[in-house]
């Protein structure tokens, strides 16, 4: 935001305030997103502004605004300072934290692995372990879908990405993976003992820990070495990085992967919950 007085008052008399205090605003925001994003739209309209992680933010709720700021044509916006506040001790160096020159530098050591071809293989993959997940949905007369949606999603991902069906190793993945999820939405964002903010910190260096010993495996792999295991995206990244080490090296594709877990596994568990749920509501579309 411009810090010239005019402009400030200019954009204060144009841009309705959220009506919620600070703090009590990162309160609202982190316990229930969207029903303190339709609490707001109701109120304001599609534009809003308020104190968000003790900075003023502006507020957008129409897919014209998501559309302005997530091309940003005009190059005025920032993802890292956007989220920074929200994801960046708990996911560093992910893609969506990245900007400008540097964003399309990563993205591009990256699309090789996640080219049509290889998606397809991946799809391929992972079909028969949906199809028995639901046939066993079914069977038991139900489930408490979310749940289930994020059991099998994690599971999909350490098959596809990291290329572990290994019990204890999935078994672990899910429980620190949890805590790190649970952690991005914690109120109370300070090194206390027992919180979820700390346990967040803490299982996210127990995933690095896993995650860096396959990967040393895999460079090996990369460079002959070793024999070569079942390709995931995990080995293709590392082929990646053994190709291009000056440019994405271990820390920054540990980071990236740890991201892309996130990614593919909770915005996808939040999407298909959604989706059965409104499935659930209105019939006639099933």
């Amino acid at each position: 935001l411009s810090s010239s007085s005019a402009a400030s008052d200019v954009y204060k008399r144009q841009v309705p305030h959220c009506g919620v205090a600070p703090i009590l605003t990162d309160i609202a925001f982190l316990r229930d997103t969207l029903a303190f994003a339709r609490r707001v739209q109701a109120r304001c309209g599609p534009v809003a502004r308020g104190m968000l992680f003790a900075r003023d933010q502006v507020l957008l709720f129409s897919p014209e605004g998501s559309e302005i700021a997530l091309f940003d044509r005009a190059g005025v916006f920032s993802a890292q300072g956007g989220w920074g506040p929200l994801l960046g001790a708990l996911f560093p160096g992910g893609l969506i934290l990245r900007d400008g020159a540097d964003h399309r530098e990563h993205r591009r050591l990256m699309l090789p692995a996640l080219r049509r071809d290889e998606l397809a293989l991946s799809l391929a993959r992972m079909s028969p372990d949906i199809d028995a997940s639901m046939s066993g949905w079914v069977a038991a007369g139900g489930v408490e879908v979310h749940r289930a949606v994020q059991r099998l999603t994690l599971d999909i991902a350490c098959d596809v990405f990291i290329g572990t069906r290994l019990r204890d190793e999935v078994q672990v993945i899910h429980r620190d993976f949890r805590a790190l999820v649970d952690a991005s939405a914690a109120i109370l964002r300070l090194p206390l003992p027992l919180t979820r903010w700390t346990r967040g910190l803490a299982a996210r260096e127990r995933l690095l820990a896993f995650l860096r010993h396959r990967l040393h495996r895999r460079l090996a792999q990369a460079e002959g070495r070793a024999p070569p295991e079942a390709s995931d995206l995990f080995s293709r990244l590392a082929a990646l990085a053994a190709a291009e080490p000056e440019v994405i090296g271990e820390a920054a594709l540990l980071d990236h992967f740890v991201f892309l877990l996130m990614a593919a596994h909770d915005t996808t568990t939040s999407l298909v919950t959604s989706a059965i749920g409104f499935l659930a509501d209105h019939p006639q579309w099933q």
